[in-house]
């Protein structure tokens, strides 16, 4: 029996687990429906089907590669199909060259933007959240996501940064993306965190 599922803008494959074909079955419609939407949000057209894969030796979060999502399905609540969201993100803006806190804010404001789907670990950002003893890479996805949404509404009136952002770093060479912050807010990162950390903590 093929435990392999062909949709529109995914293959799916859950021939580690083929008793999970009804989950399987129900995470390849829902990023049939979510892809085309994250494309919209990051300005980008359609490249390839993505190729996902439930994996019984991916631990923890799951993996992304060029165009692949791996994950242990094991690992992920059964309700959670909101990471699907997150990790396609990733696939669909595939940057060469981005900051970790950049990339996973960008992911989780995506996420945030089209459904945190997952009922059952519902989203909450408080500022109490903030590490002030690790700068701006030490923070967790929802803080840099709460980060990245203070810099989309300050953006507003210049355009759409995820849009403007992703197509800096897709650029062949990629933009600098302190160059692009600075450009379009007259201040590098850790200046834009200090204040942003300012207002959150007031």
């Amino acid at each position: 029996m093929s435990c392999v599922i062909e949709g529109k803008y995914c293959h799916l494959d859950y021939s580690d687990f083929p008793e999970l074909q009804n989950r399987a079955g129900q995470l390849q419609e829902y990023f049939d429906i979510k892809y085309p939407a994250i494309l919209r949000l990051v300005g980008l057209p359609f490249r390839q089907r993505v190729n996902i894969c439930m994996d019984k030796t991916a631990c923890g979060a799951a993996k992304v590669g060029d165009n692949d999502i791996r994950f242990n399905p094991r690992c992920i609540h059964v309700e959670d199909k909101g990471f699907l969201i997150h990790e396609g993100t990733h696939v669909a803006q595939n940057f060469q060259k981005c900051s970790e806190w950049l990339m996973q804010a960008m992911a989780e404001h995506v996420r945030l933007e089209l459904g945190w789907d997952n009922p059952k670990c519902p989203y909450q950002f408080q500022p109490q959240m903030i590490d002030c003893s690790s700068g701006l890479t030490g923070q967790n996805f929802r803080v840099w996501a709460d980060f990245f949404k203070w810099l989309t509404e300050r953006y507003a009136n210049k355009g759409d940064l995820l849009v403007d952002f992703t197509a800096a770093l897709k650029k062949d060479p990629p933009d600098n993306e302190e160059g692009f912050l600075t450009e379009a807010f007259g201040k590098p990162s850790c200046q834009l965190w200090m204040e942003y950390v300012g207002l959150r903590l007031q």
